[in-house]
């Protein structure tokens, strides 16, 4: 959760600059050891903060389950394309402090892991997503606004980079729905290929 960092590194500067307006009647010795201390006390808290709320694993946030998905990778190619994908893990619900999806339904979604080989033409190749659930299938992404699966990240994300990455693609489904399986396809002037991946119910 990258975006917990400047806030820490904000804390810091906020702490600090207290320390120092506050010394003003002070002499300069205890002046500069009070803001030397502050400073450090600020610094300590502020890394301890990002090192707490980036190392929580998504399993342990309230109300929100995950399975992980048997280790499967597959390689898409049409004409000199490529694109290397697995699917990492499935995270049923997904809990948001912010965002909220519609009555009826739930936010949901599947991390993968992929690079693309060759030289892809973004403006002719594309990569979606379809996915499977006990409600019916699932074609359109939904950008979460915050929580472990924030942001626009997509299948197409994967077809830009030639070093691996990884990132949740988000979906909103029925509340009552079960997510079971998650298919990506590669499309180019080439021609198509897609490949699937069951998913396990997240507990």
């Amino acid at each position: 959760m990258k975006h917990h960092i400047p806030r820490a590194a904000l804390l810091v500067a906020v702490v600090a600059g207290v320390g120092f307006s506050g010394c003003g009647g002070d002499n300069g010795g205890d002046s500069t050891a009070t803001a030397t201390a502050t400073q450090a006390t600020a610094t300590a808290t502020a890394t301890a903060t990002a090192t707490a709320t980036t190392s929580v694993p998504a399993s342990t946030v309230p109300g929100q389950r995950e399975a992980v998905v048997p280790k499967q990778e597959e390689a898409l190619k049409t004409g000199d394309i490529g694109l290397d994908v697995k699917v990492d893990k499935v995270v049923d619900p997904v809990v948001a402090a912010v965002d909220r999806a519609l009555p009826g339904k739930k936010l949901v979604g599947v991390f993968v892991t992929g690079q693309s080989k060759g030289t892809i033409e973004a403006t002719r190749t594309t990569a979606y997503t379809t996915l499977q659930t006990t409600g019916g299938e699932i074609r359109g992404t939904r950008v979460i606004a915050d929580g472990d699966c924030a942001g626009g990240f997509s299948a197409q994300s994967l077809i830009l980079t030639n070093t691996p990455l990884t990132g949740c693609i988000g979906f909103e489904i029925p509340k009552k729905a079960t997510p079971t399986a998650i298919t990506i396809t590669l499309t180019s002037p080439s021609g198509t290929e897609k490949a699937t991946w069951k998913l396990p119910p997240a507990k």
